[in-house]
């Protein structure tokens, strides 16, 4: 894999974790959803993701703000908004 295609994967993966979704993330990077798509399979990105996710919801549901969460997990604000955000979207179609 050439090192401009994995500068580019990494960015992908930055935005991932920071709650954006794939085709947003395509749109950013210039790259077919498909590709993002493929980049995430391959790398697991969902796994990787999930102790994130399931801390901020943790903290969330212990009744800590999204300012507080950020501080305690050192990602931004709008980023814990996002995973929130995607938490309570998983959650009203499983209901």
């Amino acid at each position: 894999m050439s090192k401009k295609t994995q500068t580019v994967r990494a960015r992908a993966y930055g935005y991932f974790v920071k709650g954006l979704t794939v085709a947003e993330i395509a749109k950013l990077l210039d790259l077919s959803p498909r590709t993002v798509e493929g980049y995430s399979q391959a790398d697991r990105w969902r796994e990787n993701d999930q102790p994130i996710r399931a801390r901020v919801i943790s903290l969330s549901e212990a009744g800590f703000k999204p300012s507080e969460i950020a501080e305690r997990v050192g990602l931004s604000q709008r980023t814990i908004e996002r995973h929130l955000a995607a938490h309570r979207g998983n959650s009203a179609v499983k209901n």
